[in-house]
């Protein structure tokens, strides 16, 4: 819709009916600008930039945390928790789950 309008959009109209309530109404638009403009707007692209980021890199970013974890039991004379590295993310990504 964007690429049709050649130079963007400025706003979005909303058609009301009486069909819900007004509560329901409401929380339609409160829905429609915490979660669908804000991607018009562009003011999530660093939070998405962020996610993408971590997701590609967290190998290198939580791997060092699970092993620090599983050394913090080791020295206290534990055995980390039976699955405990099934439930991180990074931790699946050694080989070792």
């Amino acid at each position: 819709m964007i690429e049709a309008s050649k130079g963007g959009i400025g706003g979005v109209m909303f058609r009301a009916h009486e069909w819900a309530n007004r509560e329901d109404t409401m929380r339609s638009f409160e829905l429609f600008a915490r979660w669908v403009m804000p991607r018009f707007q562009g003011s999530l692209d660093t939070v998405i930039a962020s996610r993408d980021w971590c997701r590609d890199n967290r190998k290198t970013i939580f791997a060092p945390n699970v092993k620090a974890i599983e050394k913090a039991y080791e020295a206290g004379g534990r055995a980390a928790p039976e699955g405990y590295r099934s439930r991180l993310t990074g931790a699946r990504d050694d080989g070792k789950s």
